[in-house]
């Protein structure tokens, strides 16, 4: 996929790309439908640029956030077995990104109800409304009550600079890394009341 990125960011620019995004959403309907039929998948949200309706194919891939029911722990093999049936399906639509980008994106309902808090990148994305449920039920619990904490802002700060610093050269060097960077602290601008200031920054360096 790495090798065909630059022709398509080319053909993007023509009638082609709409081939693109029938390609992207097939690959969206069967990676569903696929991980649907586990019976520990409990509902499945998208997010990002795809699913906001601005993508870039070959650049943009296709983010799931995997909610598995509350009778599944960590330590059950449904977590491993989830990750085999991605992986089967990204061997077919390689700008699915691999599951180990991925792995951090299942939340345990087991833990929601236990009182652990969800990941502060989950949260932020509810409070915004920029989860798109593709499969399953609404939440039985509500995780993204009150104001953003300063807890939750530092914990993102420090996920995206620890991305930034540590995360393996053969994944950042990829375009497709930095665009989830950028995108997540526009999400944080936002979450903070400061979007209006990074739209204006934006118009003055264009």
């Amino acid at each position: 996929m790495r090798f065909l990125q630059p022709a398509v960011l080319i053909l993007n620019l023509t009638p082609l790309g709409r081939a693109f995004r029938h390609i992207y959403a097939f690959g969206l309907g069967r990676l569903v439908t696929a991980l649907a039929k586990h019976p520990a998948v409990f509902c499945i949200f998208g997010c990002g640029s795809y699913f906001e309706g601005e993508p870039t194919y070959g650049l943009s891939d296709i983010d799931l956030i995997i909610v598995l029911d509350e009778g599944i722990e960590r330590a059950d093999g449904a977590p491993r077995e989830i990750g085999h049936i991605y992986q089967r399906m990204w061997r077919l639509f390689p700008f699915l990104g691999r599951w180990h980008e991925k792995a951090a994106n299942l939340i345990f309902l087991s833990e929601l109800k236990a009182g652990f808090p969800a990941p502060e990148s989950f949260r932020a994305r509810l409070r915004q409304g920029r989860l798109i449920r593709l499969y399953g039920k609404p939440l039985p619990v509500e995780i993204a009550d009150g104001p953003t904490s300063a807890s939750e802002l530092l914990a993102e700060i420090d996920t995206l600079v620890r991305a930034a610093l540590v995360t393996d050269v053969r994944v950042s060097r990829r375009l497709v890394f930095w665009k989830r960077i950028f995108n997540k602290t526009i999400e944080l601008l936002n979450l903070v009341g400061l979007g209006s200031w990074r739209a204006r920054s934006g118009r003055i360096r264009s």
